[in-house]
This record gives structure tokens, C-alpha cells and sequence, in this order.
């Protein structure tokens, strides 16, 4: 069984498709509107809400940051990119984020979390040399896990090579590449694979990209960390496809 702490996370999990077996609340919890929030989910779902010791609570935490409540749930399931593939039918704008050896599970977290806001269709991870959706990585993404399609690829390279048979076209990030990150048209159909901070890129995924971008540094520091570069070439997509949030003054 899966554990999700933190209240945004649990919040989230109880939003989401995966079946929440209970939750775990630290005895004389201070109620607030987000605990009301997961109080009020809870009972409608008929979740029930069990308080406990905070040193059990403490022990279950991956992070040391459960803020008091636990959700225990069903295991994460991974959607299979022909189903996300199939789902967007004849759309023509479609964003796919990939990680290719990212390892930090705080990292995977910020980037699902990102690309979810983002509007992004799907989000595609290594099965290998890659960190896991584990509790610090749903509490990283702030939930953004219950939400986003999230493919679990054993191949990165075949998974790139899938998503350009559907049309995409696919974009990698180098911090040496030619092309800048402005000068490229990311509307339509577009993949984004980020790599690792230490290796970036895989070869072989490397040689899968239609066009490698770098984003401009001007300060000393020579690159971004990988969830704030995904951030800036996420939201880049979503300026030029012209969408507003709903939320937009």
C-alpha cells in the first residue's frame, strides 16, 4: 500500500482516481481549513479518519514534512503512453514532458508538479536511473501526481521514437545547444525532455531529439537546476499555444 504525506498532497489523493484506504491524523490536530478540507473529502467518500501518536506518524514519513497527516491508498498506477497517445485523438496541441535520469526525487516532484499546472497531456519517466513516484516525490509535486498521466517508459529512446509516430516533435535541453529556447516554435505537438544535472541528456535520447535548446544564463552560474529549466520551457509552450489560465485576472 501506498503512503502520501503532507495536507496539499493528501488533499489531492482524495481529488484523485486511487482509492484512499484511510488516514492518519496526529492526536489534538490543530484544525485548520485544509484539515477541514480533508475532513469534509473524507466523509463523503466514506474515508475513514483514524488519529494517532505522532512518533507513528514520524516513522512513515519519507521526508520528516507530514504536517501532521498521512493518507495510506492504493498503489501508483502508471498509465501506458499508447493509452495517453490514443486519448489525445486528432488534437493538435498536446505538451509531453520527459525526464530522462533524473534521480532527486524532490526534482521528479517540482517537474511533475510544474508540468501539471502547465497544462501538460502526460509526463513520461524512466524505469531506469530514475527516482520513483515514492511519498517524497507525490509531496514535492504537492499532489499534481493524482492528476497528471504519468507513463513509466522501460526505454526512454522508444518512448521518443512512440511520441514522434504521433506527431510530436521532440525537443531536448543542452546547455551548449545552438538553438535558443525563445527562437523555438514549441506550439502543436511538442515533446520536452529534460536530463539529468549531473549527465544531462543520454546519448541515444540525445540523438532522438528533432531540435536541442538551451536556455539563456546570464549570470555566472552556468545552468539551471532541471525542475526550474523545466518550469521556464514548460510555461514557454503555454505562452506560445496563447492559453490563459482561467484563473488569469
Amino acid at each position: 500500500m501506498a503512503v502520501v504525506e503532507g495536507k496539499n498532497a493528501v488533499i489531492e489523493a482524495l481529488k484523485g482516481d486511487r482509492a484512499v484506504r484511510e488516514i492518519l491524523l496526529t492526536a489534538g490536530s490543530r484544525r485548520d481549513e485544509r484539515l477541514d478540507e480533508i475532513w469534509d473529502l473524507a466523509a463523503r467518500q466514506g474515508v475513514t479518519i483514524r488519529t494517532v501518536n505522532r512518533c507513528e506518524l514520524d516513522a512513515m514519513s519519507v521526508r520528516g514534512a507530514h504536517q501532521g497527516v498521512v493518507a495510506r491508498l492504493q498503489p501508483f498506477h502508471f498509465k501506458e503512453l499508447g493509452e495517453v497517445i490514443d486519448g489525445l485523438g486528432a488534437a493538435e496541441d498536446a505538451l509531453v514532458v520527459v525526464a530522462d535520469g533524473v534521480t532527486d526525487p524532490q526534482n521528479l516532484g517540482a517537474m511533475i508538479r510544474t508540468s501539471e499546472a502547465a497544462g501538460a497531456a502526460a509526463f513520461v519517466v524512466g524505469k531506469h536511473r530514475s527516482a520513483h513516484i515514492t511519498a517524497a516525490t507525490v509531496k514535492a509535486a504537492a499532489g499534481a501526481t493524482e492528476h497528471l498521466p504519468i507513463v513509466q517508459a522501460t526505454n526512454i529512446s522508444a518512448a521518443l521514437d512512440a511520441l514522434k509516430k504521433a506527431g510530436f516533435w521532440v525537443f531536448g535541453t543542452d546547455d551548449e545547444a545552438e538553438t535558443n529556447l525563445w527562437e523555438a516554435d514549441l506550439s502543436g505537438r511538442a515533446a520536452l525532455a529534460f536530463g539529468s544535472e549531473g549527465k544531462g541528456l543520454a546519448r541515444l535520447v540525445r540523438e532522438r531529439c528533432d531540435v536541442l535548446l538551451r536556455i539563456p544564463v546570464l549570470g555566472q552560474v552556468g545552468s539551471l537546476n532541471v525542475s526550474a529549466a523545466t518550469a521556464v520551457a514548460v510555461y514557454e509552450a503555454l505562452r506560445q499555444r496563447g492559453i490563459r489560465s482561467n484563473s488569469a485576472p
